[in-house]
Formats: C-alpha cells, sequence, structure tokens
C-alpha cells in the first residue's frame, strides 16, 4: 500500500470514529441534561427533555427511567398546586389552575410524540375539558391582577404587570385592549440607559467614537425584555426625556509615551558553510568552514497606557451603580538591522530585518488609540451585559 491510500485510510478512520466519538459525547449530554433536571425536582423539564430526547434515542435507558420517575410526579406536582390555590382561596387562583393545565397539556402533547414514551407512559391525560373552563376565569383574573401592580407605580411591579398581561393573552388571545396594556407595561418596566460618547483629549475623539459605535453595536445585539439602550441621538427622537440610568464612558486618562530607540549588537555564525574548493589528489573538492557576520538589530518604541472606566450612573440622582476601571498597555514596535560579514551566517528571520529600512514615519496618535482601545471593547461589553443581566431575567 503506498503512502497516499495509507494517508486516505487513516484519514477515514478518523473521520469515522471521530464522528462515533462526538455522537457518543451528544448523546451522553442528552441523557444528562434530564437526568440533572429529576436530581433538581424539576420533573416538568426532566419529562419534557426525557421525552423529546426519546423521539430520537428510543433506546436510550437512561432517558426511559427519568421518564417513568419524572412524569408522575409532574402531573401530581401541577395538580397539587391547583388544589392548594382554589383550598387558599388565592387572589390568582385561577391563573394558576390555567397555567398548570397548559404545561400538563404540553407534557401530553410531548408524550403522544415520542412512540417510545406513550410505550412507557401509556396514553398521558389531556386537561382540555378543564383549561376551557377555566380560561375566561384566568384571563379576567390575570388582567385585573396586572392592572393592580400598574398602579403601584415601580418598575418591579410593572414588570410583574407585564407577564400577567401576557398570560391574559395567552389564556384568551385578544382579551379585551391587553395588546395596549402589554405595550404601557412594558414601557414601564424597562430600564431606559442612555450611553454617552466617551470622553476623551481631541486628538483621540475619532477612534473613541468608533469604539463606541462598536460598544453600542455588541451590547445591544442581544435583546433585553426589560432593558433599552439608547445614544443620546436615539433618546431624542424616542422621546425619552428622563431615563433611568446614564452609562459613562472616560479615556481621559490615556497617555503616549515618548519614543525610545535602542540597539543591539550580535556576532552571529554558521558551521558547515561551502567557503571555497581545493585540490586533492588531483581532484576539486568542496571546503566547508564557519562564516560569520556582525548583525545591529535597531528598534523603536513607543508605550501608550491608559484606562478606559466605565461608570453607571442613575439618571435621577447622579448616584454611581456600579464602576470599572479597565487598565490597557500597547506597545507599538519597530525593528531593522544592518550587518557586516558573510550574509550566509544570518538566519532567516536576520535576513528580512535586514531589508527592511529604518520607518520614515510613527503611526498617528489616532493610530496608536486604536490600536489601544481595541483589547478593551470585549471586557467592557460582558461588564456592561453583566450588569443588566438582572433586569433582563427579573
Amino acid at each position: 500500500m503506498d503512502t497516499k491510500r495509507k494517508a486516505e485510510k487513516t484519514h477515514y478512520v478518523f473521520l469515522k470514529y471521530g464522528a462515533l466519538l462526538l455522537f457518543a459525547i451528544m448523546l451522553a449530554a442528552g441523557c444528562s441534561s434530564s437526568k440533572k433536571a429529576l436530581k433538581q425536582g424539576d420533573y416538568e423539564k426532566a419529562t419534557l427533555e426525557a421525552a423529546q430526547y426519546l423521539r430520537k434515542h428510543p433506546g436510550s435507558k437512561t432517558s426511559q427511567d427519568v421518564l417513568r420517575q419524572a412524569y408522575p410526579m409532574a402531573r401530581e406536582s401541577a395538580l397539587r398546586h391547583i388544589r392548594q390555590a382554589e383550598d387558599s382561596g388565592a387572589s390568582d387562583r385561577y391563573v394558576v389552575a390555567a397555567d398548570a393545565y397548559l404545561r400538563l397539556n404540553e407534557l401530553a402533547n410531548a408524550i403522544y410524540d415520542s412512540p417510545k414514551a406513550m410505550e412507557i407512559i401509556g396514553q398521558p391525560t389531556r386537561y382540555d375539558r378543564e383549561l376551557r373552563d377555566v380560561r375566561p376565569k384566568a384571563a379576567e383574573q390575570a388582567y385585573a391582577l396586572a392592572g393592580q401592580l400598574m398602579e403601584n407605580g415601580s418598575m418591579r411591579d410593572a414588570r410583574r404587570a407585564y407577564i400577567l398581561y401576557g398570560k391574559a393573552n395567552r389564556f384568551v388571545e385578544g382579551y379585551r385592549d391587553v395588546g395596549r396594556r402589554m405595550a404601557e407595561a412594558l414601557d414601564a418596566a424597562t430600564v431606559k440607559v442612555v450611553v454617552k460618547r466617551p470622553a476623551a483629549d481631541r486628538p483621540f475623539i475619532e477612534p473613541a467614537d468608533y469604539f463606541y459605535d462598536r460598544l453600542i453595536s455588541q451590547i445591544t445585539e442581544r435583546k433585553h425584555r426589560f432593558v433599552r439602550f439608547y445614544t443620546a441621538d436615539d433618546a431624542r427622537r424616542a422621546g425619552v426625556s428622563r431615563p433611568d440610568q446614564v452609562l459613562e464612558l472616560d479615556f481621559s486618562s490615556f497617555n503616549v509615551g515618548t519614543m525610545r530607540e535602542s540597539s543591539d549588537v550580535r556576532d552571529v555564525s554558521r558551521d558547515s558553510v561551502r567557503v571555497g574548493t581545493t585540490t586533492v589528489n588531483g581532484q576539486q573538492t568542496d571546503v566547508y568552514g564557519t562564516v560569520r557576520a556582525r548583525l545591529i538589530v535597531y528598534r523603536r518604541e513607543v508605550l501608550c497606557t491608559g484606562t478606559l472606566r466605565v461608570r453607571i450612573m442613575e439618571a435621577g440622582d447622579g448616584r454611581v451603580a456600579e464602576s470599572r476601571d479597565f487598565p490597557g498597555r500597547f506597545v507599538w514596535g519597530e525593528e531593522w538591522a544592518t550587518y557586516k560579514g558573510d550574509e550566509r551566517a544570518l538566519t532567516d528571520e536576520q535576513r528580512r530585518l535586514t531589508r527592511r529600512s529604518e520607518p520614515s514615519a510613527l503611526p498617528t496618535q489616532q493610530e496608536l488609540f486604536a490600536a489601544f482601545s481595541r483589547p478593551l471593547l470585549d471586557p467592557a461589553t460582558s461588564f456592561i451585559r453583566q450588569y443588566y443581566r438582572r433586569f433582563a431575567e427579573d
């Protein structure tokens, strides 16, 4: 077998067993997810994931065991919540019941869609009649509770109201003026943040604005349900005259150091290089020896340092809600070289340096600022996203 065929066979074996390994990993991940949910007491999630997994992988013993345990407990837990809400006369008892019946029907559908799950559980109970009876009451109750929450005037209550209006619309689509009410609740529930353009010295305004545009793009690419970021212009166009918070960016500590120059003299050599010929016994023979050169490497560099300060301010009283400093450092450097002696003593990299000429100009201050600020974009974005995640998940 020639080298090419051996390589092809090795590649085929790698692909075959690599695919099997990937499949095994995915299989284990799917099983472990439902098993983990079961251990954590999230019986509904465990049931859904096990049933969905068995639809594609009916032979999974782990998913079969999870489904046998999880579904009865998920069903009993949902029915118990309904009974408790009814017995206590809770103000949201119809909402609780409708939610629970919808979830139970979702579990039943997942089992019906999976032949193996049906084989294990049998025909799961659907609660269509109970749901039909409770839907109008649940929609009315959710709508009324949401209205009461909106009267409280707090952002947290507005978020709860928005969710309840959404449930009212789910129970009875288009219930009363629920669409308008949801929009009002969402507006009241949303943290409106104006992101100010960075503070920077005059020469760096243009690259600082570029950084700003990139930051705005990154923090808004993931949609937040209860957070909205605005530029100053966007806020004016949207009529947001009183934002909830202001996000400030400050590059004012950026500093371009003085240029430094240095040189390094190196004596280099290489052995076993053909240096000539000689005649031995009437025959011409190559002569090998050591070649040497003196290499002078010149370096010119500029050190840029500074800090990006990100501050999240409460717009009402100017209080600092959160602040973080991101220190940065960038070294611009250029190298070139000259030599005396035998060029063959140089390495390929050293020869490359000797073919470079002395830089005729330094990068502009704007170019230095852009290179300095670029690595700060991702950590600043991560910090901002992490802070506002608490509102998005509320």
